[in-house]
């Protein structure tokens, strides 16, 4: 009886390793998962291989859409082994290389939540965001879709519609544009969407 307690717990553990292990060997920003920093809108990088006498190199990166998620990275390195990093604040990072060369500096798709913003921003995740509100409480048949238009100036935003009901009780159709991080905080004020309490 002991025997097969033990080894089921030998079993469970080794489930639990070989799930780990698996997780570990996708996550190789490799492939698709593999986005070079000039194609990646929410990765701002650059490095310098020679900051100081010593020819030691540094890599400045910092991620442009902390609000929409983590950004992974990967310094890949001459003759080194690469350096991961996941960036999930807005602030400049500066990482040490040694006297390793740079030879790129990569997002990874599979290391963080996104690389663009239409990783993270769709119709359907406008969708999800808006079921998150109060307004959705007292509105039905919400329809959604986005306008990708994130940059510095502009935010991503939502394109939200839905019949919500009136003083009356009546259901009518209303709609807005809004960005996508304030779609949880839409309410319905007397049948017309807003964002903020009415």
């Amino acid at each position: 009886m002991k025997w097969h307690t033990a080894h089921a717990i030998c079993t469970v553990a080794a489930l639990a390793l070989a799930t780990v292990l698996a997780g570990q060997a996708h996550a190789d920003c490799s492939g698709s998962q593999r986005i070079s920093h000039d194609e990646a809108g929410c990765l701002e990088a650059s490095w310098n291989n020679d900051v100081d006498a010593l020819s030691n190199g540094r890599v400045t990166a910092t991620n442009e859409c902390a609000s929409y998620g983590t950004v992974g990275l990967k310094i890949e390195l001459n003759s080194c082994t690469a350096i991961y990093r996941t960036l999930s604040t807005g602030t400049e990072y500066l990482i040490g290389t040694q006297t390793c060369d740079v030879e790129a500096v990569v997002c990874c798709k599979d290391r963080g939540d996104l690389c663009n913003i239409s990783d993270v921003v769709s119709a359907d995740s406008c969708r999800d965001q808006f079921l998150k509100s109060p307004a959705s409480e007292t509105c039905q048949n919400p329809s959604t879709s986005y306008s990708p238009t994130y940059s510095a100036d502009s935010d991503t935003l939502c394109i939200v519609t839905a019949r919500c009901e009136q003083p009356d009780n009546q259901l009518d159709w209303t709609g807005l544009e809004v960005e996508w991080l304030e779609v949880p905080d839409l309410h319905n004020c007397d049948g017309e969407l807003r964002v903020g309490a009415c």
